[in-house]
């Protein structure tokens, strides 16, 4: 039988090739892929606590063996964000512990490495602590503590866009308003500052319309400036996965730029933190606008600083940087890479020179707005 090796070397290359030479073969532990979930991670049979048993720790660069032909290197980790944007990693979220997930940040793993529900799913030793420090040098503080944070707008990652291009006072970014299950406590600050910044239009990336109205006749938001804008038909609830070269991801981004063509602003964008389907979107609408390599990394790594107590100019930050929105502005610059996203080497790759603004309006041009669309769009958003 054929077996196809995707060997990722994090921090380095994706390689192809069609042997199973180097991989340990001592089996850690193994199961099923037993759900799909919305982000296209494929959820296995075992648990956290059963993958410590087997002795796997955090930072550990493990090799995932799915079904009969995937085989895969992944770090143990528990953010997506650890592993970096198109990187396959184990991950179990948030340290929850109820369920690992192979995932990919940005990107569903099912679509873009494979596997179905019913494979098996195995899981052999890599490296122990082959990735411990990236995963160290990632780690950053989280929590729904008010008093942790300088002010308002850094807890609940509220903020106007800014930069080359942008019209003053009509694009936001924000955690969610509204979802008070997955964004406790802050929904109430986000909220507020959505009164108090007057916004008339919410993009939902997170929520169906469906969530955001089960959300929004829940008693805990009472009194909520939501419910204002809801009365107003004013709050798009997308639903979307992550994966922004997904035809699923593109269709409802196409119905976000078309609702806010349609609506008044200010308009507010989110998604559950505000952080990676939001820093997609807003790099996106940054870039259509005009604005620099470094205005948009700039806006991209303040959800870093203001959620997770990152510094400028840190290690930290910036591997940070390099892992994520750097791979977002490659991608969005390079469509020709789309089918063969894990192959990419991130050392070897640069953005100098790319045209962003001309990228950011052929992606919109891909995912179905007309050029008359998108004139309609710049001229709201932008100077």
């Amino acid at each position: 039988m054929k077996t196809f090796l995707h060997v990722l070397l994090l921090g380095s290359a994706v390689f192809s090739v069609s042997c199973r030479q180097g991989i340990s073969d001592k089996i850690l532990i193994e199961g099923t892929v037993i759900n799909i979930d919305q982000y296209g991670g494929l959820e296995p049979s075992f648990t956290p606590d059963a993958l410590e048993k087997a002795g796997v720790a955090y930072g550990d660069l493990l090799t995932l063996s799915i079904g009969d032909d995937i085989v895969v290197s992944a770090p143990y980790v528990d953010a997506y964000t650890e592993a970096g944007s198109m990187s396959p990693c184990l991950c179990n979220y948030n340290r929850a512990g109820k369920m690992v997930t192979a995932a990919m940040s940005n990107g569903s793993f099912a679509n873009h490495v494979g596997g179905k529900v019913g494979d098996s799913i195995v899981v052999r030793m890599q490296k122990k602590e082959g990735y411990l420090r990236e995963y160290e040098l990632l780690q950053g503080t989280y929590t729904y503590d008010r008093s942790e944070y300088s002010d308002d707008e850094v807890f609940a990652n509220f903020r106007e866009l800014k930069g080359t291009g942008l019209k003053p006072g009509v694009l936001f970014r924000s955690t969610s308003p509204i979802n008070f299950k997955n964004n406790k406590i802050r929904y109430t600050y986000s909220s507020e500052l959505c009164r108090v910044n007057g916004i008339k239009t919410i993009i939902d990336i997170a929520d169906s319309d469906a969530k955001v109205a089960e959300y929004l006749s829940a008693a805990e938001s009472e009194g909520s400036y939501m419910l204002e804008i809801q009365s107003k038909g004013n709050i798009v609830g997308l639903g979307s996965n992550a994966d922004y070269i997904d035809t699923t991801f593109m269709r409802k981004a196409a119905r976000a730029f078309r609702e806010m063509i349609s609506k008044p602003g200010p308009y507010l964008i989110h998604c559950n933190e505000g952080k990676d389907r939001t820093g997609f979107y807003c790099l996106l609408l940054e870039a259509l606008c005009g604005a620099s390599v470094e205005e948009i990394e700039l806006d991209y790594m303040l959800t870093f600083e203001n959620l997770y107590h990152q510094k400028k100019g840190t290690e930290q930050y910036e591997l940070t940087w390099k892992k994520n929105g750097f791979r977002m502005l490659y991608q969005l610059a390079n469509p020709q890479v789309w089918d063969h996203v894990i192959l990419i080497d991130w050392d070897k790759v640069s953005i100098d020179g790319a045209d962003l603004a001309e990228a950011a309006e052929n992606y919109i041009l891909m995912i179905g707005l007309s050029s008359a669309e998108i004139d309609a769009l710049k001229n709201i958003i932008s100077e």
